[in-house]
């Protein structure tokens, strides 16, 4: 259990306060929605976004009820999916405002106004469903998902190059064997909270020096965050690199330099 005045579900020993969990970061638990199949929660997910905004009120108030009711099951409050959604809180409001008034001659557009509402909704709905996801299951969970709809999809594709003679095609066969998309695609998701993690982190450090508030402080946000980002991708390189991703390719080529070294000593 937290202490009192620490963030909720986040120990406190001895004076060392650990740090608190972000928006988009994984919250262990046992409910149903945590043991629900990844690729369950995903195609959930998706029929929430596709609803929301494509069916219009109906599809949203329904997207949106699914996302409460997957909150209160994990025992989540529904605030905690919205954090750290600032900047899309300024993203949506200036949508808005192009939606709802037009310059040509100057008036307010009240079904303009309305569908850019619904617009915005929809994008938070959207928003609170990734992060309800994201909160609930596992990076391993998603790349096996990513993996095994892969595997699908590019199994009638394998077996036609397969039955191919041409050259280009066995190279092709030999590319598509590996999960190599679902893989980035899994990578690319598991940088998501990390995303958050900096923006949230580089916010408080700007309020603790005092920076300029109100919409212009995000022009100076934005450039910082930017170069942390890079900083961030750059380390997950090297940390992919450190545990040999890619290994597959570094042992073909050790294979091939220690083939070229025994014809020269054969020679």
């Amino acid at each position: 259990m937290g202490s009192p005045g620490s963030p909720e579900g986040v120990p406190h020993r001895k004076g060392l306060h650990m740090a608190s969990l972000g928006t988009y970061a994984y919250r262990p638990g046992n409910t149903a929605i945590h043991r629900m199949g990844a690729s369950v929660k995903f195609f959930i997910l998706l029929a929430i976004t596709v609803g929301s905004f494509f069916l219009g009120p109906v599809g949203l108030g329904l997207g949106a009820l699914i996302v409460l009711l997957g909150a209160l099951a994990c025992r989540l409050k529904p605030a905690f999916l919205f954090s750290g959604s600032g900047p899309l809180l300024v993203t949506s409001t200036f949508i808005f405002l192009l939606k709802a008034f037009r310059f040509t001659p100057p008036y307010f557009d009240s079904e303009g106004a309305l569908q850019g509402l619904l617009y915005i909704v929809g994008i938070g709905v959207s928003f609170a469903g990734g992060a309800l996801l994201f909160a609930t299951t596992t990076s391993r969970d998603l790349r096996k998902t990513l993996m095994d709809l892969e595997k699908v999809l590019l199994t009638p594709l394998v077996w036609v190059l397969s039955k191919t003679s041409l050259p280009w095609a066995k190279r092709w066969e030999r590319s598509f064997i590996r999960p190599r998309l679902a893989l980035s695609i899994s990578l690319m998701l598991s940088f998501i909270p990390r995303i958050f993690e900096v923006w949230e982190n580089t916010e408080l450090a700007y309020r603790a020096r005092l920076g300029k508030r109100g919409i212009r402080r995000y022009g100076t946000l934005i450039l910082l965050v930017t170069e942390r980002l890079m900083e961030a991708a750059g380390e997950t390189a090297l940390a992919l690199e450190a545990r040999a991703f890619g290994y597959a390719e570094l042992e073909r080529a050790a294979k091939s330099r220690a083939s070229n070294s025994a014809e020269v000593l054969d020679e």
